[in-house]
């Protein structure tokens, strides 16, 4: 019987102990010298200092118990323990496979639970944008007239914008909300509501809000309002500069290479150019009509180039190595109507975008920089022309 007990006893502590101090050999070469008792007081001495109470009394316990054992009794206690540990072998290996696929099956659930939850908000989303589409058509074009006339008006962009906020604001205002959920749920609909609110999850938590970006894109999409906010009143202008400047860097990207001697791409980059997902992202800027949308597509696209850049290298990643790759792929990327939409996003949006100071600062600083320095390169080029 105590031999049993030895033996329950010096397993459960085996296997509830994080055992870092083991013999060099194993339990064998040391069992005879009393290498056991060593590892067990061990152990008791670093639970008693890192105050695990129940551990040391659990582990003083065991080696009282040992204690009447010689070292022949101590290394056949250790041989029967690893024929027991032999024959669960089978048992052990069943019990490892079963977690695994438990483990699986558990992530497939969770995957297609994350699909399903996207699935709905998406469907949410959808069936506010249909209403709320029903409800800008039923709507005057007056609001809109009037904004136009307001904004002539306007002398600063500051001006523009609260002008622009204040038609948004006034116009989610008239919007029929039912005493249920809100927008787009008669009053037959209101269970099927109150169960979408009573998830933590539920998609219309931020209706309102999303409600407000989308009159305020709807705003914006007018060409006259977004040339006001814009700072310029004249569309032909802007749209012959921009095509200017385009042209420029057609002609400019035709010929461009990592070896180009204003970038000096550093060669461990070279394996990923020219880096098309970047670039595929950067193409979609002028498709977003709010300033805060088209940062967020320049914060996508530079975190897209940083990722291609590390896998390339697999090393931390300064400014100055994404600086050089960033303006390779403007320059092919060559978005329509560039720089009207670095103004536009400089004059709705700099102050609160300065104000933030995080990473949507950091990553349109970078973006201006980048444009800054296409424009020196094409200056450069034009100077290289014209030098006999």
């Amino acid at each position: 019987p105590a031999f049993a007990e030895a033996k329950r006893r010096l397993r459960s502590a085996l296997t509830s102990s994080e055992f870092r101090l083991l013999p060099p050999g194993g339990f064998d070469s040391g069992a005879a010298s009393g290498g056991v008792a060593d590892l067990l007081r061990r152990q008791l001495a670093e639970a008693a200092e890192l105050g695990l109470d129940q551990l040391a009394a659990a582990l003083a316990d065991l080696l009282a118990l040992l204690a009447p054992f010689d070292a022949h009794a101590l290394k056949r206690l250790l041989l029967s323990m690893r024929r027991d540990l032999k024959q669960r072998a089978v048992y052990a290996a069943y019990l490892v496979n079963t977690r695994h696929a438990l483990a699986a099956r558990r992530d497939r659930a969770e995957h297609a639970l994350r699909r399903l939850r996207h699935s709905r908000r998406l469907a949410f989303q959808q069936l506010l944008l249909c209403e709320l589409r029903a409800f800008l058509k039923r709507s005057d074009e007056h609001e809109v007239r009037s904004l136009q006339a307001t904004l002539r008006q306007c002398n600063s962009a500051d001006e523009k914008c609260e002008e622009t906020q204040k038609l948004v604001a006034h116009l989610c205002a008239r919007l029929n909300w039912s005493r249920s959920v809100g927008l787009g749920f008669d009053q037959q609909d209101s269970s099927v509501a109150a169960a979408a609110n009573s998830e933590e999850d539920s998609p219309a938590g931020d209706l309102l809000q999303q409600s407000y970006d989308y009159i305020e894109r709807w705003l914006v999409s007018y060409p006259e309002v977004y040339a006001y906010l814009s700072g310029s009143n004249d569309m032909r202008v802007m749209q012959e500069r921009d095509e200017v400047f385009r042209r420029a860097m057609d002609e400019l990207g035709r010929d461009l290479s990592p070896n180009h001697r204003l970038l000096r791409i550093p060669r461990a980059f070279h394996s990923g150019c020219p880096w098309l997902p970047a670039q595929e992202q950067l193409r979609l800027l002028p498709v977003f009509k709010l300033a805060r949308d088209k940062v967020a597509c320049v914060r996508r696209a530079y975190d897209l180039l940083s990722r291609l850049l590390y896998l390339s290298c697999e090393r931390p990643l300064s400014a100055d190595d994404l600086l050089p790759a960033f303006v390779f792929v403007i320059i092919k990327a060559n978005p329509p109507a560039l720089l009207s939409q670095l103004e536009y996003v400089r004059d709705v949006y700099g102050e609160r975008l300065a104000l933030r100071m995080g990473a949507e600062c950091y990553f349109w600083t970078q973006f201006d920089s980048a444009i800054q320095f296409v424009k020196n390169m094409l200056a450069a080029c034009d100077q290289g022309r014209s030098t006999p």
